[in-house]
């Protein structure tokens, strides 16, 4: 396993069982999709990452423990 994939495998491990199906119904509906609609879906993740914690503030991220 790469480090890139190490890292969201043990982001993965530290959600819930809830968040866990979530994002595996979220894979999966991406994978499904057609172009346009991966585009859609990757064009609002990138609007919503602003608003997501994405690292670090005084602490360990909680997706990849550094």
């Amino acid at each position: 396993m790469n480090d890139k994939t190490g890292k969201v495998f043990n982001g993965w491990l530290g959600l819930t069982s809830e968040e866990r199906r979530d994002f595996q119904n979220a894979i999966r509906d991406f994978i499904d999709a057609t172009d346009s609609r991966k585009t859609e879906i990757r064009e609002s993740l990138r609007k919503s990452a602003t608003k997501m914690e994405t690292g670090p503030l005084g602490g360990r991220c909680p997706c990849c423990g550094r």
